[in-house]
């Protein structure tokens, strides 16, 4: 018994997901890295995402740790840095990039990519704290 809790522990402990994961709606991203003094860039495909990392379908496997996401569509964003956690070739030539997002997701990229966008945010929720009513 002791042994199954011990195991049941340390899968626990290697699950670094920290946030829960979203699907992503259709987009168009683009993956950037420097690699021997030589910039490169490649399409990319976010799948889904969470405050803490993403994973992505891609052609060409990024070549370095440390790389540089965007998006293109629905809406172009900044470059967010992220590490590289994993990368598998998958079938059909394609390749699963799990990142991580070291300083987090920055807001206009998961919005964006979950398809929310918060065009305006309303001044007063609640007539109750509106300055404008009197009671």
């Amino acid at each position: 018994m002791l042994s199954w809790l011990t195991a049941r522990g340390r899968r626990a402990a290697d699950d670094r997901r920290m946030s829960c994961r979203y699907p992503a709606v259709g987009n168009e991203a683009r993956l950037g890295w420097w690699s021997e003094g030589v910039y490169t860039e490649v399409a990319a495909r976010i799948e889904d995402l969470s405050q803490g990392g993403a994973r992505l379908t891609c052609a060409h496997p990024p070549l370095r740790d440390e790389i540089h996401i965007r998006l293109e569509r629905p809406k172009s964003t900044a470059w967010a840095p992220a590490k590289v956690r994993k990368s598998v070739r998958s079938f059909g030539g394609s390749h699963q990039v799990n990142v991580e997002f070291p300083e987090g997701c920055p807001s206009d990229l998961f919005s964006e990519t979950r398809g929310c966008r918060l065009e305006a945010v309303p001044e007063h929720v609640s007539s109750e704290f509106d300055g404008r009513y009197w009671r």
